[in-house]
């Protein structure tokens, strides 16, 4: 069986959210969360083992269906990139796992179950965070609560309530996490602001003191404003570790969009981590493509060619669809398509460099999104909440979005 028409993700990963809810991957749309029969969302604390999850039900129809080239909705974020020529995080994630994934493939019954080869385990630790990114959500960042509640900007309140206590009170490991991390190769950590949970270390720990972290690479999505001397003393026991650092462009767009992130200081913490574990670390900028910063990323681009040079130059970009009215589609044809050329003569001059195989993934993504965004009709209800969020944004903080002229 072919394996480049299905996803690595419902044969090797396991996905935990913010609240502690297995889902199918991070990606998804609506539905990519696990339920029993009877439609109850399954947590890291109703079961006890990997066997459990990789086995369900519900794992095994969608691998069956996967198969026979059917997929659930909450794979339509994927095939839409994938439509439009880009690449989305099923194709960027397949090379990845190429020769486990085809065994992995191969050992599926007809029923649909697999051998217990985990590979990976991706850990949402919460929503406890340092800043205030215009784009987040109490659900990712605790300290954004205050403002969405003094603006009364809707959002769901209980459930916040959920994901902060979930992880206070599953600090100590519980069955799950144990019986996974005993056989995982790699771990992701997203957040929130994974550094700064309390349960991350003690992930660590627990591998370290399984005698497993010589195996195991870790994977974080952070804003990298802090790292610890303990946290890089854990890291050098690990085989190696990645981090997609956050950045939305060069420091004054960077710093409004993510309220509370300093650009110097996760410089300065770059080459800490750089000086310190050496080749054991491997960095890749995480940029959101958004309305906000969208005339910015020529410049971005500019200042990545010639930045640091173990890091790639090109960042991996997230695009942003949800909330809807921050989407760069809110963004008028003619605001849009001087800045579609000039990232379109950039693209044919990255064309012509030597790239890395994750600099190529980011360039089919970018020229995907700008296919899609060059045909995309213009949201003008989405423009003008977009200029009503931003504005009472800019007035509760005395911000401002800083201008860029681009030639």
């Amino acid at each position: 069986m072919k394996i480049d028409k299905l996803c690595p993700y419902p044969w090797l990963q396991l996905s935990v959210e913010p609240n502690g809810n297995l889902r199918f991957c991070c990606y998804g749309e609506s539905g990519k969360d696990l339920q029993d029969q009877n439609g109850k969302l399954i947590s890291i604390n109703d079961v006890n083992t990997v066997e459990e999850v990789l086995n369900h039900p519900s794992y095994k129809s969608i691998r069956l269906a996967m198969s026979n080239q059917q997929y659930p909705d909450f794979c339509n974020t994927c095939l839409r990139i994938e439509k439009n020529g880009g690449e989305s995080p099923r194709t960027a994630q397949i090379p990845l796992y190429q020769n486990e994934f085809l065994e992995q493939v191969k050992s599926m019954q007809t029923d649909g179950s697999v051998e217990l080869r985990l590979h990976t385990l991706e850990l949402t630790l919460g929503n406890i965070c340092n800043l205030k990114c215009r784009m987040c959500s109490p659900f990712f960042s605790t300290l954004l609560k205050s403002d969405f509640d003094q603006m009364n900007f809707d959002y769901n309140k209980e459930e916040v309530s959920q994901i902060e206590s979930f992880w206070q009170m599953n600090e100590e490991l519980n069955p799950f996490l144990r019986d996974a991390l005993s056989n995982i190769k790699r771990v992701n950590f997203l957040g929130g602001e994974p550094l700064l949970a309390p349960v991350h270390s003690k992930i660590l720990k627990f591998l370290i003191d399984q005698k497993r972290s010589s195996e195991v690479t870790l994977f974080y999505n952070t804003n990298l404003t802090i790292v610890s001397q303990n946290t890089l003393d854990l890291w050098s026991q690990f085989k190696k570790v990645h981090l997609d650092v956050s950045l939305e462009g060069k420091a004054e767009i960077n710093d409004y969009i993510r309220k509370g992130s300093d650009f110097k200081k996760i410089d300065r913490n770059i080459e800490l981590v750089k000086s310190t574990l050496g080749n054991k670390v491997e960095f890749n900028i995480c940029t959101v493509l958004q309305a906000l910063n969208f005339e910015h990323i020529p410049q971005w681009l500019d200042f990545l060619l010639t930045w640091k040079s173990y890091i790639p130059k090109l960042p991996n970009f997230i695009y942003l669809d949800f909330p809807s009215y921050l989407s760069a589609k809110i963004l008028a044809p003619k605001h849009r398509e001087p800045i579609i050329k000039i990232l379109r003569n950039k693209i044919a001059e990255y064309q012509l460099l030597k790239l890395s195989d994750i600099e190529k993934i980011s360039l089919r993504g970018l020229i995907g999104f700008l296919d899609d965004l060059e045909s995309a009709k213009w949201d003008e209800k989405g423009y003008l909440d977009f200029v009503v969020f931003n504005k009472k944004l800019d007035k509760f903080r005395q911000e401002q979005a800083p201008k860029v002229k681009y030639s």
